[in-house]
């Protein structure tokens, strides 16, 4: 059976605030007027009225740092959206300014699946060294941090390895896509925007 703990929260003439936190197996509401009517018998002074689970404690004094980290894994998801979003817009400049290279390797005898794999093996290179670039900068600047991480080191392997594979997975999806478009350049077309 889960046990149950609440803290009491008081003011006293010597300290600012006061908690009791009681632990039982007993279900916080069976439990709170209980404690209530012990503590009446011990000094009816006391104020008894303001009950709390000690999950609520924890949750209220986390909150602040909950939503710093909300803030920041929003600003995190909107700058790796922004970062697809560029890598496919540079990609696919890239890809129609070579159209005639393109063409004429395809005309030569080079297959879709080659064109494919050139454009996603050079995305991936500099996704590659933006990530090592990225994780070097991490590490140096991780400590400025820490105060904000809970359960979590700023250097946390399993938190550089996730990133890693999230950034290059979202490196490699943007660059497939101008990657398809280039091997499905008809080679006539191209040879002949090059003379446009």
């Amino acid at each position: 059976m889960a046990r149950s703990c609440i803290c009491l929260n008081s003011q006293n003439g010597e300290f600012s605030s006061l908690d009791l936190v009681v632990r039982s197996r007993l279900p916080v509401a069976t439990l709170a007027p209980s404690v209530g009517r012990a503590i009446q018998r011990v000094d009816p002074s006391l104020p008894v009225g303001s009950y709390q689970t000690l999950e609520q404690v924890v949750d209220r004094s986390a909150s602040p740092r909950r939503f710093t980290l909300l803030l920041l894994s929003a600003f995190a998801g909107a700058a790796l959206l922004l970062a697809a979003l560029g890598i496919y817009g540079v990609l696919s400049y890239v890809v129609v300014e070579r159209t005639h290279e393109i063409g004429i390797r395809m005309a030569l005898g080079e297959t879709s699946r080659g064109v494919q794999r050139r454009v996603v093996h050079q995305t991936m290179l500099l996704a590659g060294l933006g990530v090592v670039l990225g994780a070097v900068t991490s590490l140096a600047v991780g400590r400025s941090v820490a105060s904000l991480l809970y359960g979590v080191e700023p250097t946390d392997p399993l938190t550089f390895l996730m990133m890693a594979v999230i950034l290059l997975s979202v490196s490699w999806l943007a660059g497939y896509v101008p990657a398809l478009r280039a091997s499905r350049i008809e080679v006539v077309e191209a040879l002949r925007s090059s003379n446009s």
